[in-house]
């Protein structure tokens, strides 16, 4: 495969040039953390490439926190804006592979989701290497990388002069063609220095997480302990805010309601759709008021249980990145690694 380099100079003209025509979100330091902003020409220089994954998913460019889904009655239904051109600057490899758990959700099989495909469709990703490891990081452990292998329509790896660009897709080759003037062949030299510092992350996430390893795979451990005390005791720090299915960059579940929309005179109604969450209380009773979960230790066995067990059964995929979102949104302290550790221990 031929690599691409791109120089600092050379790619924000590039941004400025998609800019005419796109919306991009870039990570961006804001006190001690990375965050989504919206680019505009004169703020490319803020741009972080590096670093660790941003405190926001990827999740909610694609599959809205609140959206109208339907309007009623027919004749007065509002038709569904297409999508702006959007483009993702700076995503990391745990969003990716989330990209690709919400594929399985939203895109295949029987049911498919319109309004996540259509987001989908509309938006490019341009992800890039972790340059650094974050406290809460263990993409090792769920067998990821610090650096994308797939999901990605261009990647871009920073050395010394700029970045290897590697392409991902065909929208990521078209790209590169209607822009020849700004890219190169990458030389051998260049690819080896994107090499090195990835191998140096790389031994950065294993050896932080090297406690955690518990030398099983994660659904074992979670099949084999369904009874475990360990979820009664872990539990007991929970304070059932759901932070982390928020901050969760595969937690796709949802609750519709219907309410009433426009003017009195002319009044329709409207199904809206918002994020749900499975360690809230009532979110697995049904309409007769059984709860099959009304413990806090059931709920928090099913979140891991889910990720782990459930999803790997039906999508032949882990729904968990290693991002750590979670156990840095947790007011309670509950680590994911330190609970799947002691049970498998």
């Amino acid at each position: 495969m031929v690599m691409h380099f791109i120089n600092f100079r050379n790619f924000n003209t590039l941004l400025k040039k998609l800019l005419k025509e796109n919306v991009i979100y870039a990570p961006m330091q804001i006190e001690e953390n990375l965050y989504w902003q919206r680019l505009s020409p004169d703020g490319l220089e803020n741009i972080v490439y590096g670093q660790i994954r941003t405190v926001e998913p990827l999740k909610p460019f694609l599959f809205h926190l609140k959206e109208t889904v339907a309007s009623y009655p027919t004749a007065k239904a509002k038709s569904k804006k297409t999508p702006p051109k959007t483009i993702i600057v700076g995503a990391k490899a745990c969003d990716l592979r989330a990209l690709a758990v919400l594929d399985d959700v939203f895109k295949e099989g029987d049911f498919k989701d319109l309004f996540y495909i259509a987001n989908r469709e509309n938006t490019l990703i341009i992800s890039s290497d972790c340059s650094s490891c974050g406290e809460t990081c263990f993409c090792c452990l769920v067998d990821l990388t610090p650096y994308p292998a797939t999901g990605f329509d261009l990647n871009l790896s920073r050395i010394a002069d700029g970045f290897v660009l590697e392409v991902g897709s065909s929208r990521g080759e078209q790209l590169i063609k209607e822009n020849e003037f700004v890219f190169q062949e990458a030389s051998s030299h260049m690819v080896k220095e994107r090499d090195d510092v990835r191998a140096e992350v790389l031994n950065q996430v294993k050896k932080q997480n090297e406690e955690y390893d518990v030398g099983k795979s994660y659904q074992e451990i979670v099949k084999n302990n369904f009874q475990s005390e360990v979820w009664k005791t872990e539990a007991e720090k929970c304070v059932e805010c759901a932070a982390c299915n928020q901050v969760c960059p595969t937690c796709y579940c949802f609750l519709l309601y219907d309410q009433a929309s426009g003017a009195e005179q002319t009044a329709g109604y409207e199904k809206v759709r918002v994020w749900d969450a499975c360690q809230y209380p009532k979110f697995s009773q049904v309409a007769g008021g059984a709860n099959p979960r009304k413990r806090r230790a059931e709920r928090l066995r099913h979140r891991y249980a889910h990720k782990f067990d459930y999803f790997l059964e039906n999508f032949d995929i882990v729904a968990c990145t290693g991002c750590g979102r979670c156990i840095q949104a947790c007011p309670g302290k509950i680590d994911m690694r330190e609970v799947l550790s002691k049970i498998g221990k």
